[in-house]
C-alpha cells in the first residue's frame, strides 16, 4: 500500500475490511472499484466484475504442539474446533467434508481473526483450519502440528476483483495486483508430502527427502 501511494500520489485510497460476499456486493453496487478477496479454488466473482487470481493456498488442519489428536475423521469429529464464523466458505467446506464422513465437528470458538485462531490452537483450545503460507511464516515462533486426514484437499484462491471500467485507476490497480502477487510468490510453500504418521510438525514441512 505504501509503495502504491508513493508511485501514484494522486490516487486517494479508502480501505475497508469485510467478508468476501459483502465486498463483492459493494463492488456490484458501485461503492468500490477494487477488492482483494478469498474465493473457492476455481471460482470467480460474478459478471460484470473481473477476477484476477494472484495466488492459491492450501488449507491445513492443525493442532497445538502440546495436543495429541489423531488425524482420522472419527477423532476429528469428537475434537473441539476453532473456526471462522458462519458464512466462511472454508468452514462450510470442512463441515461438509466431515459430514460426508459421518461426523459433525464441535465448534468451540468462532473467531474471524487468523492470529487469534492460531493463539487459541496453540493454547490447546481446539483444532484449527489455517493457510499453509501463514503456518510457514509463523513456524519459528508459533509452531503447530499439521493433521492430514484421508481425502482432505482444500484450497483457497486469493484474487483481485474489480469493476470493468477503471479509467485512470487501471495502472494503479495493476500495480497493486503485481505487489500482492510478488508478496505471495515470496512465501510459496512446497506441495504436501504424503506421510503415514498421524501428524506432521509444521516446522518440518519445508524439508526435502534425502536422496
Amino acid at each position: 500500500i505504501q509503495a502504491l501511494t508513493a508511485k501514484y500520489p494522486r490516487v486517494r485510497l479508502r480501505m475497508s475490511s469485510a467478508l468476501t460476499p459483502e465486498l463483492i456486493n459493494r463492488l456490484l453496487a458501485g461503492e468500490l472499484e477494487v477488492a482483494a478477496v478469498l474465493l473457492p479454488e476455481g471460482r470467480a466473482a460474478p459478471a460484470p466484475l473481473l477476477t484476477t487470481v494472484i495466488a492459491t493456498d492450501r488449507m491445513e488442519i492443525v493442532q497445538g504442539t502440546g495436543s495429541n489428536v489423531d488425524g482420522d475423521w472419527k477423532t476429528l469429529g469428537r475434537a473441539p474446533w476453532v473456526l471462522n464464523p458462519p458464512g466462511c466458505f472454508l468452514r462450510a467446506s470442512l463441515i461438509d467434508r466431515m459430514e460426508r464422513a459421518g461426523f459433525t465437528p464441535m465448534i468451540a470458538a468462532e473467531i474471524h481473526n487468523i492470529h487469534m485462531q492460531l493463539a487459541f490452537v496453540q493454547a490447546g483450545y481446539g483444532l484449527g483450519l489455517l493457510p499453509a503460507r501463514f503456518i510457514a511464516r509463523n513456524r519459528s515462533n508459533n509452531p503447530v502440528k499439521v493433521l492430514r486426514p484421508a481425502s482432505f484437499d482444500l484450497h483457497r484462491s486469493v484474487a483481485i476483483v474489480r469493476v470493468a471500467q477503471l479509467g485512470a485507476l487501471g495502472k494503479a490497480v495493476e500495480y497493486l495486483a503485481d505487489g500482492f502477487r510478488r508478496l505471495f510468490e515470496a512465501t510459496d510453500t512446497p506441495k504436501p508430502v504424503k506421510r503415514s504418521r498421524r501428524d506432521v510438525p509444521a516446522h518440518r514441512q519445508a524439508s526435502r527427502p534425502h536422496k
